[in-house]
């Protein structure tokens, strides 16, 4: 009887033993789940953050890329594209507005503005900005370098040509993109003059008028 009581009671502790194992085990096991869910919520949201990021980057980019299109027109490599790559963000947006601004002015009110060719002058624009570009188009729109056509425009242009005038002198040599090139051209000097102050912003917008056609 004895032996029998010893043996149940050996068994019994075996059991709860045995319980209290597994007990544990599936405590640490949940405890383990829980983590690893846990962890799992995190990586989520990790991932979620880098994707919004690169979301972010790419937009970033996209929008940089539209500004230096939009200065396009306005200088290329040598000119505000330049800037613009070496400015801080807000900088960089405000000249983006300007270059909007610019653009959006009619072309018959940007032809009456006056343009301060000295001002031009002073601040090598015509060399350091405008030749390049000329050269640029011109060579675009001739197929081939014509290094005298551009002296010849930076001549009429430095000395305060009327850009209709141009654009008739222009006519026999680009034929149809003579327009389009004085245009932008103008629009490139205006820009150039309003980052200074002048130009767009100058308080007194000074306009000069086509003097009349003698054979009217």
């Amino acid at each position: 009887q004895e032996f029998r009581e010893r043996e149940q009671a050996r068994l019994d502790r075996t059991r709860k033993r045995k319980a209290w194992r597994e007990t544990e085990f599936n405590r640490e096991l949940s405890r383990v789940e829980e983590m690893e869910k846990r962890l799992r919520r995190e990586e989520q949201g990790r991932d979620g953050a880098d994707r919004a990021r690169e979301q972010a980057d790419t937009r970033a980019k996209e929008e940089d890329e539209q500004m230096l299109a939009k200065l396009d027109d306005f200088g290329g490599s040598n000119g505000s594209t330049k800037a613009i790559k070496g400015a801080l963000p807000a900088d960089a947006r405000a000249l983006v507005e300007l270059v909007d601004r610019v653009q959006a002015e009619p072309r018959n009110e940007l032809f009456k503005m006056e343009l301060d060719v000295e001002h031009l002058r002073q601040e090598k624009v015509f060399e350091n900005k405008l030749r390049a570009w000329l050269e640029r188009r011109v060579d675009l729109f001739m197929g081939g370098p014509q290094s005298d056509l551009v002296e010849y425009v930076l001549r009429r242009v430095n000395a305060s040509t009327f850009p209709d005038s141009l654009i008739s002198d222009l006519t026999r040599y680009l034929d149809d993109s003579a327009e389009a090139l004085v245009e932008r051209m103008w629009r490139m000097l205006v820009l150039e003059l309003t980052r200074a102050g002048l130009g767009l912003d100058d308080p007194k917008r000074a306009k000069k008028e086509e003097p009349p056609w003698p054979f009217a």
